[in-house]
């Protein structure tokens, strides 16, 4: 650039933007490990009621299951999509989005009528460029999101289902890996059949058993025992899927914001190369001209 002034302005917008990135990875990064933080504590509680219900599956009679695990009546589905409410955390709510669409369209080839609960700002601003149904929209959720908000959506799913407005509801949300890593997944949330398994919080593969839970006695019953531990299960299995959207996207954004003050580091180097040049050149000038100058008046 030869205004060096044009350069010194540049220079300092790119400055003030690598300390916005840089702020905002920091800001990502200690939300991500208060939300990892969360899912670890939530692990062995999970673990416990799973082992619980599983073997609660087992003992009682199939009519005096919960009916949680029957199957939906009508062909009406319901997908509840988790995005976010913020941007700036590079493809996840796109992704999202994706993952969405076209698990709609493997649940309308099975015969089902699919409507849309988006959870976040940014989901719902792509989707609504899309055909899908959107029935519901939440964003106050994710504003403080915690245990007992979660709990008041599960109350009104759990409601939706009992109530035969749904025959089955999914979950399409972020599954948290690591920090630079995660899955978009479209899980079956209810009925429980199928969401039992999914709700797992280890590898199949692992030994699932806890000592005191080999032979389990049903007291009060199986009735008092379905009313109470089925929703305190539905509820910890949303809270644990919303954990790892969460996580998923403040490490996406984590990852971005590292990008963004990465490349603006990139671009500083670059603009203080050309703008060290500019003013040398401009110096070399000025000494050019001064000594042009005493040469003219000394030969006059």
């Amino acid at each position: 650039m030869s205004n060096l002034k044009e350069v010194r302005t540049r220079l300092n917008t790119v400055k003030t933007l690598q300390q916005v990135s840089s702020a905002m990875r920091m800001v990502a990064s200690s939300k991500l490990f208060k939300t990892q933080r969360l899912i670890a504590g939530l692990k062995p509680y999970r673990l416990a009621l799973y082992n619980i219900i599983r073997h609660y599956q087992d003992a009682v009679k199939a009519e005096d299951k919960s009916h949680f695990f029957a199957k939906g009546k009508g062909y009406n589905a319901l997908m509840v999509v988790i995005t976010s409410n913020k941007g700036k955390c590079g493809a996840y709510n796109h992704m999202i989005a994706k993952k969405a669409l076209d698990h709609e369209k493997l649940l309308s080839e099975l015969g089902l009528e699919v409507g849309l609960m988006v959870i976040g700002k940014k989901g719902e601003e792509i989707l609504l460029k899309s055909d899908a149904k959107i029935l519901y929209v939440n964003h106050d959720i994710l504003e403080e999101f915690n245990y007992l908000s979660g709990n008041t959506l599960a109350d009104e799913l759990m409601m939706l289902f009992t109530d035969g407005k749904f025959c089955r509801i999914d979950v399409v949300y972020g599954h948290f890996r690591n920090a630079v890593m995660h899955d978009y997944n479209a899980v079956e949330f209810l009925p429980l059949d199928a969401a039992l398994y999914n709700s797992l919080p280890v590898n199949p593969n692992e030994n699932l058993d806890i000592d005191g839970f080999d032979k389990v006695l049903l007291d009060p019953g199986a009735k008092e025992i379905s009313d109470y531990l089925i929703p305190n299960f539905i509820k910890s299995h949303l809270y644990s899927l919303f954990l790892n959207a969460i996580a998923s996207e403040n490490g996406a954004r984590m990852f971005a914001m590292q990008k963004a003050s990465d490349n603006a580091i990139e671009v500083l180097k670059a603009l203080t190369v050309a703008f060290n040049k500019e003013r040398q050149s401009r110096i070399t000038r000025e000494i050019v001209e001064i000594v042009s100058g005493a040469e003219s008046l000394s030969q006059g």
